[in-house]
């Protein structure tokens, strides 16, 4: 696999991967796959599946290495074990429980090695309804974003997660690159 996904592929993957009615649309992972290619830099994910495995497998095409963040233990576990071996050196999968921030809850990140600058930031999680949707991501990882780094978000169709896109493109100088039906990507400073 290359850093190209033909939907058809993506549309077949997913009835594979056993979780249609969480795991991401086709067309979010086409694009993230599209997105993945054009970028440089450590890589996080904000929620795990399907994603996640394709992400191990580009990263470990091109040398990269995916961080994942995973609030959920059992899914967490469950992912793991449906990583091949190969790609395992690509791929951390951290168990990360939402916890209140002030006025949002997101991702635990406290004793992570988060690898700035970020360059990639898949954000398809946390659930819906954690308490600000995602846009805790700003706040806490903006400051290890890179200048230019791209941020694809699932879910935009959603009051909260359309929300937190608006308030990053104030709050981190990002606008938006590309969108989608559900989704659209983002690139902070440029």
């Amino acid at each position: 696999m290359g850093t190209a996904l033909s939907p058809a592929l993506a549309e077949d993957l997913r009835p594979n991967w056993g979780n249609c009615g969480w795991s991401a649309t086709a067309g979010f992972l086409v694009t993230m796959i599209d997105w993945f290619g054009r970028t440089s830099g450590s890589v996080v994910e904000c929620g795990s599946g399907l994603s996640t495995l394709l992400l191990a497998a580009v990263a470990a095409h091109t040398g990269r290495h995916v961080l994942t963040l995973e609030h959920d233990l059992q899914w967490a576990e469950r992912v793991r074990r449906a990583v091949p071996k190969r790609l395992q050196s690509a791929l951390e999968i951290a168990l990360a429980p939402l916890r209140v921030y002030g006025d949002f809850d997101w991702y635990t990140v406290k004793g992570l090695t988060l690898a700035a600058p970020i360059g990639f930031v898949v954000c398809d999680g946390p659930p819906g309804s954690t308490r600000g949707g995602r846009y805790g991501l700003g706040p806490v990882l903006g400051p290890m974003l890179a200048q230019g780094c791209v941020v694809l978000v699932d879910d935009t169709h959603r009051a909260a997660d359309r929300s937190a896109v608006e308030r990053w493109q104030e709050e981190l100088g990002a606008r938006v690159v590309d969108e989608h039906g559900t989704h659209c990507v983002i690139q902070v400073g440029k």
